[in-house]
């Protein structure tokens, strides 16, 4: 747990440390850093609402299996919004004092992108039941350096609009600010999209698009951090409350870890519990011995089950006696032909198993044969998966 737990955490800290010191000529304050950081991991929950909300709108008319409903899933929902709540957190440092230098833009949206992929992070690691070390290794090497990217290029943008603004051109200072907040969607849709399908040259396609994209967006950030130059000729800092602002995003930040903590450790008791209401379960057709009960006289009363007991079995000593006076009578009157019992179409149950198909994953198939996502636990617990992120096509798996 505790190797995990620097897998979740460390990859994305290394990434920021790497930005930070890239801004050689004027290092951003750590209070505004951190509270950008903070801010970033604050956004997953409404980013994470909002894709949960529109995808259920989408799939409620649309077949999750479509490529249609596959491209507007990564580029209009999941991108859009993550993006969204990103740009957001990054321009509330558009006002600050700090912003007086072109790459500053760059590392508040590295930040931003940071926290947001610290604390998804840890959720993914951790909600992967027994593969949190190759979850950690595997998302160490594309999806963290992934947001990083996303937030380089929203954060290049971002400072060349600043620096338009500073300097009259409010028309390219717009056109900058979309395009920090477009190019990035569209680079982490496309991210998205060539993990949702399932065919086999698109492994190839990620593998070379995210080669391509990091080895470019590392040559522009070094070429940005080397070409950095101020907003504005003289700029003035602000040197006053520095210091309570650091603290107080320490403790705001050491608070959410706690939240984040207690919220871990309260998920694995309850699934603990879970765990061991399953093992004590009654196996189904057994059933405890009746305990008699005392009438008013304090004289124990039969249970009901005995007397219905008594009773069918005084029924089948009669109907036996009767079987023995028609056995005698079989000498005069013929055998009458037994009536072929009704057959009675049984309706098709729920297979047990189901062989995974191209563009399937764990949540598609518990909402086709449940109707909800939340029996992903449920398949989990009766199946052993290397990477449950990653089923082959063709494998088999048991159905509770």
């Amino acid at each position: 747990m505790d190797f995990a737990l620097l897998l979740a955490v460390v990859p994305p800290l290394f990434l920021m440390h790497y930005v930070y010191r890239l801004d050689a000529i004027e290092k951003e304050p750590r209070g505004l850093i951190m509270k950008l950081v903070f801010l970033g991991m604050a956004s997953c929950i409404p980013a994470g609402l909002i894709e949960s909300l529109l995808c259920n709108v989408l799939f409620s008319f649309m077949d999750p299996f479509s490529l249609p409903a596959i491209l507007i899933e990564n580029f209009l929902i999941i991108a859009m919004a993550e993006e969204g709540v990103k740009f957001w957190v990054t321009k509330r440092t558009w006002n600050d004092p700090a912003f007086n230098y072109r790459f500053d833009g760059v590392v508040y949206a590295v930040a931003a992108a940071i926290g947001f992929a610290l604390l998804e992070n840890v959720m993914y690691v951790f909600s992967s039941e027994g593969g949190e070390i190759a979850t950690g290794i595997m998302r160490a090497v594309t999806s963290i350096p992934g947001h990083c990217t996303f937030g380089f290029f929203m954060g290049l943008y971002y400072g060349e609009a600043k620096l338009a603004s500073v300097r009259g051109d409010e028309v390219l200072s717009r056109y900058m600010m979309k395009k920090a907040y477009h190019i990035p969607v569209l680079l982490h849709g496309f991210y998205d999209f060539v993990l949702s399908t399932d065919y086999d040259f698109m492994i190839i396609v990620f593998y070379i698009y995210i080669f391509v994209l990091y080895k470019y967006a590392k040559r522009r950030i070094q070429a940005a951090a080397a070409s950095d130059e101020p907003l504005a000729a003289e700029k003035k800092k602000d040197g006053g409350k520095k210091t309570r602002r650091f603290w107080l995003v320490v403790l705001l930040s050491l608070f959410l870890a706690a939240i984040v903590f207690f919220l871990y450790r309260t998920f694995r008791s309850i699934e603990a519990v879970e765990n061991v209401a399953v093992v004590e379960k009654p196996v189904r057709g057994t059933s405890a011995k009746p305990s008699s009960t005392k009438t008013s006289s304090g004289k124990p009363s039969q249970p009901k089950e005995q007397s219905q007991t008594a009773k069918l079995d005084s029924a089948t000593t009669s109907d036996a006696l009767k079987k023995q006076e028609e056995m005698k009578d079989t000498t005069t009157t013929p055998l009458q032909p037994e009536k072929e019992p009704v057959k009675v179409e049984q309706k098709p149950t729920r297979p047990q198993t189901h062989r995974v198909r191209p563009g399937e994953s764990l949540t598609r198939i518990s909402q086709k044969y449940y109707g909800t996502k939340d029996s992903v636990r449920a398949i989990l617990r009766i199946n052993t998966f290397r990477d449950p992120d990653n089923i082959p096509v063709g494998a088999t798996i048991k159905l509770p």
